[in-house]
């Protein structure tokens, strides 16, 4: 299972352990606190950190070793939900390293495949936290130093729309995306912020872009240049989080935030033009736009 799961286990890595951090920072009111995520090329890593709750010694073996299982399926305000945790690193190597803060302790462990090929957790060390140390945990995953740049790419692809943005060492800096225009619910990418990206997402949810275009059956006709924004739970995501599930559900929500868009996006445009006097600035402007 931990082999199949997924079809880019490189970027399922980076898509699950930097949504984990994130919502870690979240549990604890912390949102507008970034995560860190840093890339050692030399030795071939990367690494989540995060300053949340930390994580129990049973809460460890929970998401560590159980499929299946997870405390963010009831929760909106986070993007986890399907049991995966931390053991997504399985997906790509046989052994990952775990140091989280908790409970006035500070425990470090090491997650591995054992000889019967299951999950097994052992703990490397435990101290008592030191003055000034705060809770949060740090997972580092070994990648490979041939995978750090698509590591570094994908990264990008998926931060770079999260605010705040996260803090990134080890690789050169990331431009978060300003959008061209933008609504509720909605954005419009100038040309050149389009031209610039890897990829450009059919939609964002919570942050996280999705890629996948609606089945022709659905009868969704999204907007050129269009990236529609969702919230955790207003679309329903596939089991391994690549892509979206075009349940009805799915297709409904589509459908209510274009119509919701043309008529904010018409209100707009019609004030914004009558703003303009000159006729090469309302072209400029239509093209950035349409």
């Amino acid at each position: 299972m931990r082999k199949s799961l997924y079809s880019d286990p490189l970027k399922a890595i980076v898509q699950e352990y930097s949504s984990n951090s994130r919502d870690a920072n979240r549990e604890v009111g912390k949102p507008n606190t970034p995560i860190e995520i840093t890339i050692n090329n030399n030795e071939g890593y990367i690494v989540f950190k995060d300053d949340g709750p930390g994580i129990s010694e049973y809460r460890m073996k929970e998401v560590v070793l159980w499929y299946g299982r997870s405390s963010k399926r009831k929760d909106n305000k986070q993007t986890g939900g399907f049991g995966l945790g931390l053991k997504v690193s399985f997906s790509l190597s046989d052994s990952f390293l775990i140091t989280t803060k908790v409970d006035n302790h500070c425990y470090e462990y090491c997650a591995f495949i054992d000889e019967s090929s299951k999950g097994a957790l052992k703990l490397i060390d435990k101290r008592e936290m030191r003055p000034g140390e705060s809770t949060g945990t740090e997972i580092r995953v070994p990648v490979g130093r041939n995978n750090c740049a698509a590591a570094a790419q994908h990264v990008r692809d998926i931060t770079q729309w999260w605010s705040p943005p996260a803090i990134l060492h080890g690789f050169p800096k990331i431009k978060n995306i300003q959008p061209f225009l933008s609504g509720s619910g909605w954005v419009i990418l100038s040309e050149e912020t389009r031209n610039s990206i890897n990829k450009v997402p059919v939609c964002i949810c919570d942050g996280i872009p999705f890629y996948n275009s609606p089945p022709s059956d659905k009868g969704i006709s999204i907007p050129r240049n269009v990236i529609l924004v969702f919230k955790t739970g207003e679309v329903q995501i596939s089991a391994n989080r690549e892509s979206l599930y075009w349940s009805d559900s799915t297709s409904h929500a589509f459908k209510n935030k274009i119509e919701h868009f043309r008529k904010e996006y018409k209100e707009h445009l019609e004030k914004h033009l009558n703003n303009l006097t000159e006729w090469e600035d309302k072209i400029l402007y239509l093209n950035n736009t349409m």
